[in-house]
């Protein structure tokens, strides 16, 4: 390889694509979290403080408490494939000789770059799929529709929200709203009564 640098513009567009890739699988960790308390309100509420250790656990560790939880094996699969591609997007992502070529050179960087665009699809849809039985039970819960969910976490004063666990909690919905934009356009209506 000559020692050119890479030309600007592909650097930048690599780094936006691995940039939105990150984002797109911190998303799924929020995904993951909230499945996980999404269980624990259904199994026991009372153990929902016992949760507080994962609120910081990387995505892998999520992974394992939902597979102890009864999540669908092929649903974890699944997510373990996205969670393994994103790791070596973030851990060896130049350690594969045709990438650092493609990077270097912009050959074959069509097939590059069509891969690391695909972690974000893959965290979409699964998040897609974790979240309306989330949204659903929110809005049960709350007898809400899920748009006004969404509004009140938003415009929420957590500053006012004396109990920290359920400080810690919203503040996670929040960051989960404004990652991945929930509740989707697609994610079915709770009905009022």
């Amino acid at each position: 390889m000559d020692s050119h640098p890479v030309p600007p513009e592909r650097a930048e567009e690599i780094a936006k694509a691995i940039g939105n890739g990150v984002v797109a699988a911190a998303a799924l960790e929020k995904a993951l979290l909230g499945e996980i308390y999404r269980r624990q309100m259904v199994d026991d509420p009372a153990l929902i403080a016992d949760l507080e250790v994962f609120d910081h656990q990387f995505a892998g560790r999520l992974l394992q408490k939902l597979r102890e939880q009864g999540i669908e094996p092929a649903l974890a699969d699944r997510i373990n494939g996205v969670l393994r591609t994103r790791n070596r997007l973030i851990h060896g992502f130049f350690e594969d000789m045709e990438v650092a070529r493609a990077v270097w050179t912009g050959d074959g960087l069509g097939a590059v770059m069509d891969g690391i665009k695909q972690i974000e699809v893959d965290c979409a849809a699964l998040i897609a799929e974790l979240q309306p039985l989330l949204a659903a039970e929110i809005a049960e819960q709350l007898g809400m529709p899920l748009e006004d969910v969404a509004q009140a976490v938003l415009h929420a004063d957590l500053s006012k929200v004396e109990d920290p666990m359920q400080r810690a909690a919203l503040e996670q919905a929040r960051e989960m709203i404004e990652l991945t934009g929930w509740p989707a356009p697609d994610t079915p209506k709770s009905q009022e009564d």
